[in-house]
């Protein structure tokens, strides 16, 4: 789990929890991409205002006051499907899996990771 910014857990979405968003919603939060990511709301403001998000493929619209993010583009980013026969066809991504990434290994080999 992620610290939030008072130093309290930032509880992540399952998986059920973030289909069920989606279902409920084209659009959610910032706080809510935060918890789908484990990451605290104020990191998740500052990488918004930066523009980092859309470099994830993850689209953020500011309206007024408010952050809007599509919730089709957070499960995509997790490589969740509502699709649940496409899921049991994609095998789990492991911990530090960057599909494209390229991984130097020593010796001057690299692999591309997949």
């Amino acid at each position: 789990m992620t610290l939030g910014s008072q130093g309290g857990r930032v509880r992540p979405l399952t998986r059920t929890e973030l289909l069920d968003l989606a279902e409920a919603s084209p659009t959610t939060n910032l706080v809510m991409l935060g918890r789908a990511l484990g990451i605290s709301e104020p990191v998740i403001r500052e990488r918004a205002r930066r523009g980092e998000l859309a470099a994830m493929g993850i689209r953020v619209l500011r309206l007024g006051a408010q952050w809007r993010v599509v919730t089709e583009d957070i499960l995509t980013f997790l490589g969740i499907s509502r699709d649940a026969a496409v899921d049991a066809a994609v095998p789990p991504r492991r911990d530090g899996d960057v599909p494209g990434l390229r991984v130097l290994r020593r010796g001057g080999d690299d692999d591309e990771a997949a």
